[in-house]
């Protein structure tokens, strides 16, 4: 699959012949003007494959499969744990970690984030997540978890950071695995008891820059600069 093809989700099983949906199959056809012939990936939670637009109906498009693959079997996490945002932040920061190729994202309820979320964000969260996969061209798809509270988060990682922009001391960061997990705190920051409770969970408290970041902003550029420090271990 070294051709640079358009790449789109389905929810279904990647057969030798693939039929589309009727969303995705009007966007192809009278958005990207698909044409016989036509070649597109297309990927599930499991597989990805290349396909061949061979048959177009009313409603609907057959492909035919040139080859598909199991998804790819990455080497790292970079799990990420995100405070609630407001929703034009929130969909923003999503779908940009998705292009930065994170792991996971578990959305946290802190002191001062929003306080509830349901099951139709984390579906648009999902969407949008995927959508940066797609954007970037990752072979994989990243998990989206339930929301948990502070004080339930339990890191699986060698390497625990919690971004802090408080923290005075700048100091270089060094991994020793390429298993990371970050915390991204609220506007406004984290409470001290809040803090305390993520130092006992072996979190260490980092700022790497100068300079005081909104919390969408933050998200972005240390899930940016971790994954660099990932790529390069």
């Amino acid at each position: 699959m070294t051709e640079k093809l358009k790449r789109f989700f389905v929810e279904k099983e990647l057969s030798d012949e693939l039929e589309i949906d009727e969303d995705l199959y009007h966007q192809l056809k009278n958005v990207l003007r698909m044409k016989i012939g036509d070649k597109y990936i297309f990927m599930n939670e499991k597989e990805i494959g290349e396909y061949q637009f061979y048959f177009g109906m009313k409603k609907s498009g057959i492909f035919n499969i040139i080859n598909k693959s199991p998804l790819e079997q990455i080497d790292y996490n970079l799990d990420v744990y995100l405070s609630l945002l407001q929703r034009e932040y929130l969909d923003f920061t999503v779908e940009k970690m998705g292009e930065i190729g994170v792991t996971s994202i578990t959305p946290i309820i802190t002191r001062r984030s929003i306080q509830s979320i349901n099951s139709n964000t984390l579906d648009r969260m999902k969407k949008l997540l995927y959508k940066g996969i797609l954007q970037a061209e990752h072979n994989f798809f990243p998990t989206l978890n339930e929301p948990l509270e502070l004080k339930d988060i339990m890191p699986k990682t060698d390497n625990n950071f919690l971004l802090y922009e408080r923290e005075c001391k700048k100091s270089k960061i060094n991994l020793s695995s390429k298993n990371v997990s970050i915390l991204i705190g609220p506007e406004g920051g984290l409470e001290n008891i809040e803090l305390d409770t993520m130092k006992d969970k072996g979190f260490h408290i980092v700022s790497p820059i100068n300079g005081v970041l909104k919390a969408e902003t933050a998200a972005i550029i240390f899930a940016g600069y971790f994954k660099i420090m990932i790529d390069t271990y």
